[in-house]
């Protein structure tokens, strides 16, 4: 039993007392609000909205959320964006129902994911 003892002693003294190591910091941080542009689809026009992803030169960029409306509840695009433009995702309607978009045409208009594009369904 005392050499027990003594052994755990010794690792504290070989260790010392240190708390446990805090995890590793991110290499990457964003802090949310951006202040990226994104715009909306055109079903939303006119709405203010709130990108919460990254960001290339100012301009929403990649995988994220978009809030759009004033106060709740909320629509929300749920995807990729291309320069500050929708791409492809999920538009969550404020009355709950949502559409699955495979893309957006030139004036933001939904290219609804219709099973005639399978591929493009599928990245959705």
């Amino acid at each position: 039993m005392m050499n027990q003892t003594i052994g755990f002693a010794a690792l504290l003294a070989i260790g010392g007392m240190t708390s446990p190591a805090s995890p590793p910091k991110p290499r990457h941080t964003t802090s949310f609000p951006t202040t990226c542009r994104a715009s909306v689809p055109a079903r939303f026009s006119g709405q203010p909205s709130q990108w919460l992803g990254a960001c290339a030169a100012g301009k929403a960029q990649g995988l994220g959320v978009l809030r759009i409306g004033a106060r709740q509840p909320f629509a929300f695009l749920v995807g990729r964006m291309k320069e500050g433009h929708p791409a492809s995702g999920l538009v969550f309607n404020t009355d709950k129902s949502y559409a699955a978009a495979r893309g957006f045409d030139a004036h933001g208009r939904i290219l609804v994911a219709d099973g005639y594009h399978l591929r493009e369904q599928d990245a959705v």
